[in-house]
């Protein structure tokens, strides 16, 4: 599964989300599934930032956003997440579509 939530088309950004079921993981599946999402975000929506908001132990998504030329940009954001009766904290990882006119 993947998702763009949190849009905000005045500012051209909005944030991704993905899963891969297990039995699937290490196959390139989510790397190709992100990717789709990204070229409709950039081609379709004129998105300029994309961020990903992920959890510092889940290295294999670290691997994933950054194999897509993500980059960290801060964090962790402390209690960020709520999970049952306990918080996550995240880390940010934003990737700007160049070739996209800047102010």
């Amino acid at each position: 599964m993947v998702n763009y939530h949190h849009r905000e088309a005045r500012d051209r950004r909005l944030e991704i989300g993905y899963i891969v079921a297990r039995k699937h993981q290490g196959k390139g599946i989510g790397t190709e599934a992100v990717q789709a999402l990204l070229d409709y975000c950039t081609d379709k929506l004129d998105v300029h930032r994309v961020d990903a908001l992920i959890h510092p132990d889940n290295i294999a998504s670290i691997r994933l956003v950054k194999r897509l030329e993500f980059r960290c940009e801060g964090g962790p954001l402390t209690d960020y997440w709520r999970l049952g009766d306990r918080y996550l904290s995240v880390m940010i990882y934003a990737r700007i579509n160049l070739g996209v006119t800047t102010l």
